[in-house]
């Protein structure tokens, strides 16, 4: 129960018209739930920047469902990148802006 109500408050996005649509586009993801057991779910502001690139390039690309490869690549650039960088420490925009270009370049054909 608790993980569903924390995939809602992730994915709820108060500023937008729907703001719903970041759990719409990743509801046809059957892998939110494995980021939800990694570092990146620690931190609400690295979890919301992340879900809504991931969310933003899934939309913007018009993909359906992902397999894991897609995410636990994500998953492992930002890991490494936050040894270097640690993620808590920038804001929800600059991991936002992080982790969708990174992601774009990993669903690229």
């Amino acid at each position: 129960m608790s993980s569903l109500w924390w995939k809602g408050n992730l994915t709820f996005d108060s500023a937008a018209s729907n703001p719903y649509w970041i759990a719409e586009r990743l509801a046809t993801t059957t892998n939110f739930a494995d980021f939800l057991d990694t570092f990146n779910s620690y931190s609400i502001k690295r979890a919301r920047g992340i879900a809504k690139a991931v969310a933003e390039v899934i939309d913007e690309r018009g993909l359906g469902l992902l397999q894991m490869k897609p995410f636990r690549a994500l998953n492992k650039y930002l890991n490494r990148f936050s040894a270097v960088a640690p993620l808590d420490f920038l804001t929800e925009v600059e991991i936002h802006d992080i982790a969708k270009q990174e992601f774009e370049r990993i669903v690229s054909p």
